[in-house]
């Protein structure tokens, strides 16, 4: 049995171009969530939601492998496979940041007890730098089902 723990939210989705979002894929340990559009990929931390980075195909190559379709995760997080509409897998390593620990820290007060009593909840309420780097496509000459 399932009970809610809070009320919905809305994702407000700062796409660069009018393009909807159609699909949301988390990954297997939920820390992180993609979200496609036709020529987008955006890679989300989940608590808080912030967007971290976004991938955006160029015209020439969205329609030499076609429009993104559907997405799905390494088990470790480090990649990400995204099916196109031509029949493509794109494969896109997901990288730290580097220099950059974080993205996103929150501040708390002097004194919080959350910090105190807690440890390792600063840590886990911050969102990581990440980058996208695309790898080679992969066509496997066959539409991809379910």
């Amino acid at each position: 049995m399932y009970f809610l723990t809070g009320w919905p939210r809305r994702l407000l989705c700062p796409l660069r171009s009018e393009e909807e979002p159609f699909y949301i894929q988390p990954s297997s340990q939920r820390f992180y969530f993609a979200v496609l559009s036709e020529t987008q990929l955006s890679i989300w931390f989940s608590r808080p939601s912030v967007l971290i980075v976004s991938y955006i195909e160029s015209a020439k190559v969205a329609a030499q492998f076609g429009f993104y379709q559907k997405a799905e995760w390494k088990p470790d997080d480090s990649m990400i496979a995204v099916a196109t509409a031509k029949g493509y897998i794109l494969l896109f390593d997901v990288l730290g940041g580097g220099d950059d620990k974080y993205l996103y820290e929150p501040v708390y007060p002097k004194g919080s007890p959350r910090v105190k009593v807690t440890p390792g909840y600063k840590e886990e309420q911050c969102a990581p730098a990440l980058s996208l780097e695309m790898k080679k496509p992969v066509d496997l000459e066959a539409p991809i089902t379910r």
